[in-house]
């Protein structure tokens, strides 16, 4: 969905590989995905799935600031702060520590 919305802008022509404004605006999509997922509801479809949930440390529902440092912190590096989980008392992972957010588990409904 994404590639077909710009085809308009480059006169229905498919994208080339020279065209580096695109890898910015795939990295802004799925930047919005996530970001706007973890904020306002806390969870993305594959956090549905596996009745995951991020929010802030209070309990809250993620601020833009935290979902963005969140993302970030995550990206920059490259998945590994996940590794962070191995030796934090608390397992969370460095792009939570670094956002003040968790990850936590819901409840299995009936």
């Amino acid at each position: 969905m994404g590639t077909f919305a710009v085809l308009p802008f480059t006169g229905g022509q498919g994208v080339t590989t020279g065209m580096p404004w695109y890898r910015i605006y795939l990295f802004a999509l799925a930047a919005l995905f996530f970001v706007g997922f973890w904020c306002r509801s806390g969870q993305t479809l594959g956090m549905q799935a596996w009745r995951l949930r991020v929010r802030s440390r209070s309990g809250d529902r993620l601020m833009l600031t935290q979902g963005l440092v969140r993302l970030i912190v995550a990206w920059m590096t490259l998945g590994l702060g996940l590794l962070w989980c191995l030796i934090d008392p608390e397992r969370r992972a460095l792009h939570d520590l670094a956002a003040g957010t968790e990850l936590v588990r819901e409840p299995r409904t009936q």
